[in-house]
Protein backbone atom coordinates (compact mmCIF):
# COMPACT_ATOMS: atom_id res chain seq x y z
CA UNK A 1 0.00 0.00 0.00
CA UNK A 2 1.44 3.36 -1.09
CA UNK A 3 1.69 6.06 1.57
CA UNK A 4 0.38 9.54 0.72
CA UNK A 5 3.03 12.27 0.79
CA UNK A 6 2.28 15.23 3.04
CA UNK A 7 3.46 18.70 1.90
CA UNK A 8 4.04 21.89 3.85
CA UNK A 9 2.91 25.10 2.17
CA UNK A 10 6.48 25.83 1.08
CA UNK A 11 6.90 22.33 -0.38
CA UNK A 12 3.56 22.62 -2.19
CA UNK A 13 4.51 25.96 -3.76
CA UNK A 14 7.85 24.48 -4.90
CA UNK A 15 6.05 21.45 -6.38
CA UNK A 16 3.63 23.65 -8.32
CA UNK A 17 6.53 25.73 -9.64
CA UNK A 18 8.29 22.54 -10.84
CA UNK A 19 5.18 21.25 -12.64
CA UNK A 20 5.33 24.14 -15.11
CA UNK A 21 2.51 25.77 -17.04
CA UNK A 22 3.13 24.19 -20.41
CA UNK A 23 2.38 20.71 -19.10
CA UNK A 24 -1.31 21.56 -18.85
CA UNK A 25 -1.22 19.66 -15.58
CA UNK A 26 -3.94 19.69 -12.98
CA UNK A 27 -3.66 18.50 -9.41
CA UNK A 28 -6.15 18.25 -6.56
CA UNK A 29 -4.82 19.76 -3.34
CA UNK A 30 -6.44 18.84 -0.02
CA UNK A 31 -5.85 20.60 3.30
CA UNK A 32 -7.75 21.79 6.35
CA UNK A 33 -10.17 24.69 6.60
CA UNK A 34 -11.84 25.12 9.97
CA UNK A 35 -10.57 21.67 10.91
CA UNK A 36 -12.30 19.98 7.94
CA UNK A 37 -10.75 18.62 4.75
CA UNK A 38 -11.22 20.93 1.77
CA UNK A 39 -10.01 20.33 -1.78
CA UNK A 40 -9.17 22.72 -4.59
CA UNK A 41 -7.79 22.26 -8.10
CA UNK A 42 -4.52 23.81 -9.26
CA UNK A 43 -4.36 23.94 -13.05
CA UNK A 44 -1.43 25.29 -15.01
CA UNK A 45 -2.09 26.29 -18.58
CA UNK A 46 -1.96 29.23 -20.99
CA UNK A 47 -4.62 31.91 -21.10
CA UNK A 48 -4.46 34.30 -24.04
CA UNK A 49 -0.85 33.16 -24.66
CA UNK A 50 0.14 33.94 -21.05
CA UNK A 51 1.21 31.05 -18.79
CA UNK A 52 -1.03 31.09 -15.71
CA UNK A 53 -1.85 29.01 -12.68
CA UNK A 54 -5.58 28.73 -11.88
CA UNK A 55 -6.36 27.91 -8.24
CA UNK A 56 -9.78 27.08 -6.76
CA UNK A 57 -12.90 25.21 -7.76
CA UNK A 58 -15.20 22.82 -5.89
CA UNK A 59 -17.43 25.76 -4.98
CA UNK A 60 -14.48 28.02 -4.11
CA UNK A 61 -13.68 31.18 -6.07
CA UNK A 62 -10.95 30.78 -8.69
CA UNK A 63 -7.76 32.87 -8.63
CA UNK A 64 -5.45 33.27 -11.62
CA UNK A 65 -1.75 33.84 -10.99
CA UNK A 66 0.65 34.78 -13.79
CA UNK A 67 3.31 32.06 -14.01
CA UNK A 68 6.28 34.20 -13.01
CA UNK A 69 4.44 35.32 -9.83
CA UNK A 70 3.51 31.85 -8.49
CA UNK A 71 6.21 31.77 -5.77
CA UNK A 72 5.27 35.28 -4.67
CA UNK A 73 1.46 35.06 -4.74
CA UNK A 74 0.50 31.40 -4.25
CA UNK A 75 1.25 31.26 -0.50
CA UNK A 76 -1.26 34.06 0.16
CA UNK A 77 -3.84 32.46 -2.12
CA UNK A 78 -3.47 29.15 -0.26
CA UNK A 79 -4.07 31.03 3.01
CA UNK A 80 -7.43 32.14 1.56
CA UNK A 81 -8.55 28.51 1.13
CA UNK A 82 -6.83 26.68 3.99
CA UNK A 83 -5.98 27.09 7.66
CA UNK A 84 -2.55 28.56 8.24
CA UNK A 85 -0.09 25.81 9.07
CA UNK A 86 -2.21 23.24 7.24
CA UNK A 87 -0.48 20.23 5.72
CA UNK A 88 -1.47 19.23 2.19
CA UNK A 89 -1.92 16.11 0.10
CA UNK A 90 -1.78 16.14 -3.69
CA UNK A 91 -3.46 13.88 -6.23
CA UNK A 92 -3.22 14.04 -10.03
CA UNK A 93 -6.51 15.18 -11.52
Amino acid sequence: MEQTKIYTKEELVALIERIGCNSGGEIEVTGLNGGENVSIIVAQTEWYDTPVCFVGGYGNPVAAIVRDKVAEKLPGVLDDYFDRGSAFTVEPF
